[in-house]
């Protein structure tokens, strides 16, 4: 008989991963810890809910045809095994290079307090669905880095940097999370009296509720490999749309850094600036910590609604003067680091953009579609007199647009974000087949004085490149561009009155008649037939996102698909939506994972072509795939859908809101 080491009583069962040494099981449950304990011992016990948990991330709302997307706060609740690292960072260096512009470099190495194993979230397994973890390899990766920005801020790695050990790899970023649990948060359903709740129909409800320590802002979370072994290397531009002025006419520069394990040790911490600023005796770092909470999600919030708030448990302030280095804390908590900047002159500004290509084929759109409040590339322009400013801006992208001047009053102590979409001429964009280099250059006037000047090069992507959606600056918010897709559909192309023509020719008349079934269908088909003619449809790839990223796509226009003899879905979809739009029928350019089909809006019903089928089989065979794709995609009045990223473009919609045809 073994005999328990602990109780000495008891007969051993349970073996030890850690000492080796064979324990009862009353003693086993009592003393384990993950401090302790391998949590990948069968003994250990696991973390449970009482619920499915629903994964926000997924969720979203979209307006059409804009592609402004709701999004919902989804939390992020720290793996139990970060209670058991200690991250050494070996440096921390801060670059100020604007009023709007912060740089930061930082490399650590985490240790652990005792020996691990493949611990992560290895018994709070939970955590992965709530918090939207991300897989590389089948592996679950690890929340390395937090960044806290401003409500107009946004964070990104500085030329794609981050290195793991010797290696650059790609760190995946989110940016949904607003509430960050420590570790050992608990999960459950709790009833909720709901009486004098009119929006619930029952007196009472059951909700996911967590209780825990909680940090609450707006962050940018970044994942990577958990390792002991190696270091790890970031790099980060922080920009802002917005910069606030204080009544002393100094410009804060913020920002956060969180990172989440259970102590920080900083062995060599810098600061430093450009030459236009002094740096007030105002600024200070504050180690806000998380504090006690109970939350109950009674329903999603969007983010929108959550940029302005802030929760901490409370927080130590610390003067810049007195920061020195190495300096260490044992506490989870946000560094934000508050500096407030002393400028040499009143007014400032600075481009910002979110990615260093112009989408050539639908960049004109911009402006009306979003009503002059959106933009990929921003000029922000701050002003820190005591009185408002008359600036003047004049832009031009080299040899694609005209010369555009703008006049702006900017108020005191106040920034303004300038959404810069000069217009591509349209005879500069015919030509547009091949990436260019695309020069915007950019003056800023104050008195007629020159105050600001910048250039940029961006990458000019041929006017047959079609990306689907983007993320915005600084608020979290995103974009999907698919109802640009109806740029595509050109009813005016010499080419579309070429098949036009032809078909006549084998019908009575063609008179575009959404009404009448027997001569709509006579006319589609005569359409359907005619295309097949000329071209047959050729396996190329279509799929607008690789994983959860955004792709390049190329989409040609009718004229090239004729040329060609040949396209893919997507292709075939766009030429027989000209021809129909030609004639007068609302053509929908359907989006399903991987693929696109047809739709034909009418007075009475819908039809649903596959384009694929043309020049290989009959339109009937056409029509009967294509409402089986649908039947498959959407709910039967096509407001629903039964898969993720499927949608229906409704080109006559498109029109309404000034997306035209790019010809």
């Amino acid at each position: 008989m073994i005999q328990c080491p602990i109780c000495k009583e008891q007969k051993g069962y349970h073996r030890c991963l850690i000492t080796d040494q064979i324990y009862c099981a009353s003693c086993c449950v009592k003393t384990q810890s993950w401090e302790r304990c391998n949590t990948e011992c069968e003994y250990f016990k696991e973390e449970l809910l009482n619920y499915k948990p629903f994964n926000t991330h997924e969720a979203e709302i979209t307006a059409l045809p804009k592609g402004e997307v709701i999004r919902f706060e989804t939390p992020l609740f720290l793996p139990n095994i970060f209670q058991c690292i200690q991250c050494n960072v070996a440096e921390l260096n801060i670059f100020i290079l604007d009023f709007n512009k912060i740089k930061v470099e930082i490399r650590f190495k985490l240790e652990p307090i005792r020996i691990l194993g493949e611990e992560l979230y290895k018994k709070d397994s939970w955590k992965i669905k709530s918090s939207n973890v991300p897989f590389r390899h089948g592996k679950a990766l690890s929340p390395l880095i937090i960044i806290g920005s401003a409500k107009s801020g946004v964070s990104n790695l500085k030329d794609n940097k981050y290195q793991y050990g010797d290696c650059s790899v790609e760190a995946i970023k989110s940016s949904y999370s607003m509430h960050i649990w420590e570790p050992h948060t608990k999960s459950f359903l709790e009833k909720v009296d709901t009486r004098n709740k009119p929006e619930f129909d029952s007196d009472s409800q059951y909700f996911p509720t967590f209780e825990g320590k909680m940090s609450f802002c707006k962050c940018d979370i970044y994942w990577g490999e958990f390792s002991t072994k190696f270091e790890h290397k970031f790099s980060f531009l922080i920009e802002s749309l917005n910069v606030h002025v204080n009544e002393n006419r100094n410009i804060l520069s913020q920002f956060g850094i969180c990172l989440p394990y259970k102590s920080i040790a900083v062995d060599k911490f810098s600061l430093s600036k450009s030459s236009e600023f002094k740096i007030s005796d105002e600024s200070f770092l504050a180690l806000q910590t998380f504090g006690q909470q109970k939350v109950t999600k009674m329903w999603e919030t969007p983010l929108i609604q959550n940029w302005d708030n802030m929760y901490h448990g409370g927080y130590a302030k610390v003067d810049y003067n007195r920061l020195n280095s190495p300096f260490k804390y044992n506490i989870y908590c946000f560094a934000d680091f508050f500096t407030y900047l002393v400028p040499s002159k009143s007014i400032l500004s600075s481009l910002v953009c979110e990615s260093d290509y112009i989408v050539s084929a639908y960049f004109n759109c911009f402006k009306e579609l979003y009503e002059n409040k959106y933009s990929p590339i921003n000029l922000v322009i701050t002003n820190t007199s005591f009185d408002i400013q008359k600036i003047k801006i004049e832009y031009f992208i080299e040899g694609i647009t005209n010369l555009h001047i703008e006049n702006i009053f900017i108020e005191a102590k106040s920034t303004n974000s300038i959404p810069i979409l000069p217009t591509i001429l349209e005879d500069k964009l015919s030509n547009m087949t091949e990436h260019n280099n695309a020069h915007l250059n950019i003056k800023v006037f104050k008195d007629n004085v020159l105050v600001h000047e910048e250039s940029k090069i961006f990458n000019l992507l041929p006017k047959e490149t079609f990306i689907y959606d983007n993320e915005d600056n600084g608020e979290s918010k995103k974009l999907y561009f698919y109802s640009l897709l109806a740029r595509w559909v050109t009813p005016n192309n010499s080419v579309i009155d070429k098949i036009i023509n032809e078909t006549s020719k084998t019908t009575e008349y063609i008179s575009g008649d959404s009404t009448n079934a027997s001569q709509y269908l006579a006319e589609i088909k005569a359409i359907y037939n005619t295309i097949s003619k000329y071209v047959k449809y050729v396996s190329r790839t279509f799929s607008l996102y690789k994983g959860k990223t955004s792709l390049h796509q190329k989409v040609h226009l009718p004229e090239n698909t004729i040329k060609n003899e040949s396209g893919n879905c997507i292709d075939l979809t766009v030429l027989m939506a000209s021809c129909l739009e030609k004639i007068g029928y609302n053509p929908l350019l359907i989006i399903v994972p991987g693929h696109a089909y047809l739709g034909v809006k009418l007075e009475s019903e819908n039809l649903f072509i596959e384009t694929t089928l043309l020049g290989y089989n009959s339109f009937e065979e056409a029509l009967a795939l294509g409402l089986k794709n649908t039947e498959e995609h959407f709910s039967t009045d096509l407001k629903g859908t039964k898969k993720e990223r499927c949608t229906i473009i409704d080109v006559f919609d498109a029109r309404k809101n000034n997306i035209y045809p790019m010809n």
